[in-house]
């Protein structure tokens, strides 16, 4: 494979991923649109046949996001989004930092007690308003702008690199990559060898009767 070839396959592995990127972002919108839906199926049909490219594995998860999530997208109310389940991952890492912080408290009973004490602070709504309170008071008076400028920003790139993805993959499509049959002779000479191994273990467990 020349150097070429490696750039290629290196900038078809970034809008791949950029691609998938996309149809995960659309697929977490809450009460989706009609345009947004038909924009999500071009994501995914697009990162599919990427990834085919590329020798991927039809993996379950891919399975769905190509034919199950534009359905669920339509018909679920408020759309897939409206599912996520972010706010368990969060009471994970919560409860791992609990863990952490009265790790060295031997006996279970006053380290319970401790922990529910510090979640009876960290939820109690005076607290709360009071941190809210202090936090504004501390925050320069630019910073909030400078925060939503940053944000916008960020997502204008990550908006258009993925037009640029969308842009590329339909491109590529009446190019003949070189790269891909190489990668593909790569992906059957695996196959093989791991199916004669898979034989060999089978002959060794199970060995012919005389």
């Amino acid at each position: 494979m020349s150097h070429a070839d490696i750039d290629s396959v290196c900038l078809h592995f970034r809008e791949v991923f950029v691609l998938w990127d996309g149809a995960f972002s659309l697929a977490r919108t809450v009460d989706p649109t009609d345009e947004e839906i038909m924009t999500y199926q071009s994501f995914v049909s697009a990162a599919v046949e990427g990834s085919r490219t590329l020798g991927c594995a039809v993996t379950p998860k891919v399975h769905t996001m190509l034919r199950h999530v534009h359905w669920q997208m339509r018909n679920l109310h408020g759309g897939l989004g409206d599912k996520m389940e972010d706010w368990v991952e969060r009471l994970h890492q919560w409860g791992m930092q609990q863990r952490r912080q009265f790790r060295t408290v031997q006996n279970p009973l006053v380290r319970m007690k401790a922990r529910e004490k510090a979640a009876s602070r960290k939820t109690h709504p005076e607290v709360l308003a009071q941190m809210e309170a202090t936090n504004e008071g501390n925050k320069r008076k630019m910073s909030k702008t400078k925060v939503d400028i940053l944000s916008t920003k960020r997502k204008c790139q990550r908006e258009e690199g993925r037009t640029r993805a969308m842009e590329y993959c339909r491109n590529i499509k009446e190019e003949k990559l070189a790269w891909a049959d190489i990668l593909s002779k790569n992906s059957d000479v695996i196959d093989e060898a791991k199916l004669a191994s898979e034989e060999n273990i089978v002959r060794e467990a199970f060995p012919p009767q005389p």
